[in-house]
């Protein structure tokens, strides 16, 4: 009896213990799914993060709730891609997060920024001038970004919270284990059963063709916040003749009435692609669900009849 009472004295310290390291965990907010699922993944059980873009919204398009601000005043740190894609938090970081140390992930160290895609933009009549020194900020469907962006979200909970360090390099290193792994899977499974050539919805694929070598031959639109023209359509239908393109990738985000007009016209399938994720529920394992769905989706495409 004495050891049983040893036993629960010994489990409760421990869950206080955890309570304990969890409320005292720095209060993190972070803009979009994937983003959020590997901050999620360094933080473990010490917190969990807020996220604000969630369901099907687009950064692109988003507006704070009430919700969203009170956790930007409560923010330690806030972590996002940068104003090119989060545009709607430039003026709520300034104004409600000025206790708070921002991460802005296009300037982490060492992160792989990519420029906008010149075939794409050569599509649409645009050249080098109209976008120069600009990045594609889909910067995190690069698995090798993905670990980076851990590393600089690491770096900065540790500054805030020393009394965890080990717990958050522990856990960088498992990420980063199971990111190699994943990188590793996908390679194989493209190689093994082929990827097609979609038209894009958007440009928001270029990480992740570099890193798995598949290939886009066409965008739908340049900017989704812009309504393409009927005669970009037309010109679509002949690059989908011309390029054999194989399939036209939607977005939940977006109206597909578009997608699927040039779909019929080129008598192609249409195949939902969301470089978000949004189907998947936030969490640590959001992320490897994302970049699985991508895979399976370039796949499917080659497969499409």
């Amino acid at each position: 009896m004495k050891m049983d009472w040893q036993r629960l004295a010994l489990a409760l310290l421990g869950w206080l213990l955890v309570d304990q390291a969890a409320s005292a965990a720095p209060n993190v907010v972070v803009s979009v799914k994937p983003i959020h699922s590997l901050v999620a993944a360094v933080m473990g059980d010490l917190g969990a993060p807020v996220l604000l873009v969630d369901n099907n919204a687009s950064p692109h398009t988003f507006s704070l709730r009430p919700s969203d601000a009170e956790a930007l005043q409560n923010a330690d740190l806030v972590v996002y891609v940068g104003p090119d894609l989060e545009a709607f938090l430039v003026r709520p970081l300034a104004s409600l997060a000025q206790n708070a140390d921002i991460l802005e992930l296009d300037r982490a160290p060492g992160l792989s920024l990519l420029p906008v895609n010149e075939r794409i933009l050569a599509e649409f009549g645009e050249g080098d001038d109209d976008h120069d020194g600009a990045y594609d900020m889909h910067l995190w469907l690069d698995p090798e970004n993905a670990g980076t962006i851990a590393a600089a979200v690491a770096t900065e909970l540790e500054k805030l919270d020393p009394e965890n360090v080990q717990v958050y390099e522990a856990n960088l290193a498992d990420l980063r284990s199971r990111l190699n792994e994943l990188t590793a899977d996908l390679k194989t499974e493209l190689l093994e059963k082929g990827s097609g050539r979609p038209i894009v919805y958007h440009d928001a694929f270029h990480y992740f063709e570099r890193a798995f070598g598949v290939q886009s031959v066409g965008a739908v639109t340049l900017n989704p916040e812009i309504a393409t023209s009927a005669a970009h359509l037309s010109e679509l239908t002949a690059i989908v003749k011309a390029n054999g393109a194989d399939c036209v990738f939607v977005e939940p985000q977006f109206e597909p009435r578009l997608a699927e007009l040039l779909a019929a016209e080129g008598g192609i399938a249409t195949i939902e692609a969301d470089p978000l994720g949004s189907q998947f529920p936030a969490g640590t394992g959001q992320y490897e669900q994302l970049l699985r769905s991508l895979a399976d989706a370039f796949v499917a495409c080659q497969h499409a009849e």
